[in-house]
């Protein structure tokens, strides 16, 4: 009987197993009880990858769509599948396949199993480090077997590089955006034609070429990166077995013009041109690059950071500095354990699956997009994964396996802690879109106006030294209006507005408006406000931001006449109509009701929470409609509904508040307040109610 690891027909160059052999005296039950424990083994691994990325990354199954999931939403939903295949007008790529898939997902999964979207995701991650496990296995076993080492196994290999795509820092910005699922997907097909490949050379078998050929073909139409899939295996066989790639060289040519079968269907289907396709200048070309390097070293890239934030190194410098010295290790110890043709290999699929951002796109697109270092990311953790076990197969066999998990320990710690961060970044700053769709769920077709709603948040310091990797919210392009409604599926009016008056730094992170370039100001808010039926104030935290309710506004009947019954009168300028509050929590909302004649500008509302005993427990000054309106510049007559949320101190052990309202001047003096009687408010302060409050 043939056994599992005998040299194979194409000669030393072949890939060889040398774990497990059959031979003449193996039985049928042996067989199949291998068959069942390499079965178990491979069950085990699934489950295993599969709960450490729903731990690692499962937070964002709970996420709205956002960014670029609204034009990829209008695009599928609106058009046919016949458009979607022969015309993408308004796109400047082509990719139908993704376009259907999009289709589908969109039709029937949201807005209420979005999470079912971002779960494909994962589950696609998830698949990625599986076959790259086995992918750094396949290598493993071809290394040892050569080099006659086996004190690290291929199982280990396997594990460690699934742990290491696991944890690759910038999968993140893959999985965390249901806009990317392209990048999944062309990786899927990459890593299942690598497998293929070294099957190929291994057995000579025409339907491995038959794989490779197929994800060749079918990943252009997911994303523009997918032509350099063949390219890459073609170069898999060459480095692994060129006698192989010379005998099947006329096939194998056919890696090569699949990718150009599909940039003739790229040039017939209508879509938006925008000018000529060709490289970049010099120096966009370095900047690509480097940003690029920092995914092929991004274990320790993090210095790099550090020479930048504390040394106040250029970027670039610093990630080159970290680059070269950490390559030309890893390198030194692969040539020593003779896996220069894995290192080859590895660094091959970094250079070509990078080639078209690096080479043929704009730094200004490039840097802000961590996704598109993912289709690199198995050339990094091949060579992290050889060189641990290269150094591990090199301790006494008692400490191998130490050394090995030592080292790995060591890789994986910061991009976990990177990860992390991240997760709670992407809620943080996708918090308010959920708040939002709920709202449009709330009030259907209403109109709503958000004060300064975020466009992209980000941290104020990163690891990395070159990029930016904070998260882009709702850019300039993508409406505020078309992101609420593919995340409520409700038809609701929700316009977003920059006021420069209220925006705030969000503690430890920095943010940017929507609608940054056309600011609004007090006197443009008094003509627009009584369009909208809410006005919401975005405000910013250190770990939340969210929509708070500021009220609304509408003009008074005209001719305009003071009201005979109010709460208050301040001055005959301004009436306070009536007033209410409500405790939640430690959160105390008070609501007001004004009628504005004022003639005065820059009257400023206070809100004072006392106990019972008079002392302060909070307080809300400031205009109306979240500080955003002064009084005077609407109509006269004018009815403001006013609401503010007060955080209080502590609460009172007798549960006794008392909220007073009054106005002053900019000099600080207060307005005399006088009931519809005409007798006076002590010191201009409002009593609105005095009662036990209640949760």
């Amino acid at each position: 009987m043939a056994r599992l690891g005998a040299r194979n027909p194409i000669g030393s160059r072949g890939l060889m197993y040398s774990e497990t052999r059959l031979d003449s005296r193996t039985t049928p039950q042996a067989v199949c009880g291998l068959r069942i424990w390499l079965c178990q083994a491979w069950l085990v691994q699934v489950s295993a990858v599969l709960a450490l990325v729903f731990a690692l990354y499962g937070r964002v199954t709970t996420q709205p769509l956002y960014w670029d999931d609204a034009r990829q939403y209008f695009f599928a939903t609106e058009n046919s599948l016949l458009k979607i295949w022969l015309n993408q007008t308004g796109y400047a790529y082509y990719r139908p396949v993704l376009f259907t898939l999009y289709k589908a997902a969109f039709t029937y999964l949201t807005p209420s199993f979005t999470a079912v979207c971002y779960a494909a995701g994962l589950i696609l991650h998830a698949a990625n480090c599986i076959l790259v496990g086995y992918l750094a296995a396949e290598l493993t076993r071809w290394t040892q077997a050569r080099a006659g080492r086996q004190h690290i196994s291929p199982a280990f290999a396997r594990w460690l590089a699934s742990l290491l795509l696991l944890a690759y820092p910038f999968t993140t910005y893959v999985v965390a955006n249901f806009a990317a699922l392209q990048h999944l997907v062309v990786m899927l097909l990459a890593l299942l034609g690598a497998l293929a490949a070294t099957a190929f050379v291994r057995t000579r078998q025409r339907r491995w070429l038959g794989v490779m050929l197929a994800v060749s073909a079918l990943a252009p139409f997911f994303h523009e990166a997918g032509v350099m899939i063949g390219p890459l295996l073609l170069s898999e066989v060459v480095i692994l077995d060129r006698r192989a790639a010379w005998q099947c060289k006329r096939s194998l040519a056919w890696l090569l013009l699949l990718p150009c079968v599909y940039a003739g269907l790229w040039l017939i289907v209508p879509k938006e041109r925008s000018g000529a396709l060709g490289v970049v200048d010099a120096g966009a070309l370095v900047e690509n690059l480097t940003y690029f390097v920092q995914g092929l070293t991004y274990p320790l890239q993090p210095l790099a950071g550090a020479l930048v934030h504390g040394w106040h190194w250029l970027d670039v410098a610093a990630v080159w500095a970290v680059a070269l010295p950490s390559l030309g290790l890893a390198a030194y110890v692969l040539w020593r354990s003779g896996q220069l043709k894995a290192l080859a290999f590895s660094l091959a699929w970094f250079v070509l699956a990078g080639l078209p951002s690096i080479a043929f796109l704009p730094a200004w697109y490039v840097i802000p997009a961590p996704r598109l270092l993912y289709i690199v990311a198995p050339g990094p953790v091949l060579i992290f994964t050889l060189a641990c076990l290269a150094l591990a197969d090199r301790a006494p066999a008692w400490a191998a396996k130490v050394v090995g998990v030592a080292l790995a320990a060591a890789i994986l710690a910061l991009p976990v802690f990177f990860i992390l961060g991240k997760m709670t970044l992407f809620q943080v700053s996708l918090s308010p879109l959920k708040q939002l769709a709920a709202l449009a769920q709330r009030y259907p077709g209403q109109r709503h106006l958000v004060l300064n709603p975020p466009n992209w948040v980000a941290n104020a310091e990163d690891p990395y030294a070159l990029g930016s990797w904070g998260v882009s919210v709702a850019p300039e392009y993508v409406l505020l209006n078309e992101l609420v409604l593919i995340n409520s599926g409700v038809q609701s009016r929700f316009d977003g507005a920059y006021f420069p008056a209220l925006a705030e730094s969000l503690p430890d992170h920095t943010w940017g408006p929507y609608g940054e370039n056309d600011g609004w100001d007090a006197a443009r808010l008094a003509a627009n406000v009584a369009k909208y039926d809410h006005v919401w104030v975005m405000n910013y935290a250190p770990t939340r931001i969210e929509a708070d309710e500021a009220g609304s506004a509408r003009s008074g009947p005209a001719p305009a006449k003071t009201p005979s019954v109010f709460l208050a009168s301040f001055e005959k300028q301004v009436f306070l109509a009536s007033g209410d509050y409500r405790l939640t929590g430690e959160t105390l909302t008070v609501t007001l009701n004004w009628l504005d004649f004022s003639a005065e500008r820059g009257l400023t509302v206070f809100r004072h929470v006392l106990d019972c005993q008079g002392n302060l427990l909070g307080q809300g000054d400031g205009y109306v409609l979240g500080r955003a309106l002064p009084f005077g510049l609407l109509p006269p007559g004018a009815a403001v509904h006013d609401v503010r949320a007060i955080s209080l101190k502590s609460l009172p052990a007798d549960g006794c508040f008392l909220v007073q309202v009054g106005l002053y001047r900019p000099d600080g003096s207060r307005l005399g307040a006088f009931t519809a009687q005409g007798a006076g408010f002590d010191n201009g302060a409002v009593a609105i109610n005095a009662q036990k409050g209640s949760q």
